[in-house]
């Protein structure tokens, strides 16, 4: 009776707070892979595969991950930075 009587007090901010608990984080993944002929053409495709699979897996639905091949432009520019996090 008194957990009836606490949650019709406060109906908003018990259902706000279910809503909140429910709704997955959206993750967006790039990835930016050097070329390395010895890593094979597959190995993008398999990460990034393997990347989604694995978020499914092990966390379910609290996280809704995506990943994708970071575009050319894009992955120039995450090589060099973490080549070189300094900027220098």
């Amino acid at each position: 009776m008194v957990i009836g009587l606490v949650v019709a007090l406060f109906p908003t901010t018990a259902s706000s707070q279910t809503t909140w608990e429910r709704t997955p984080y959206r993750i967006h993944v790039l990835l930016a892979l050097a070329p390395v002929p010895d890593l094979g053409p597959r190995i993008e495709s398999d990460l990034l595969t393997g990347l989604i699979e694995q978020s499914e897996s092990v966390l379910g639905p609290a996280w809704d991950l995506q990943a994708q091949a970071a575009p050319s432009a894009m992955r120039h520019h995450i090589l060099q930075s973490i080549a070189s996090p300094d900027g220098g």
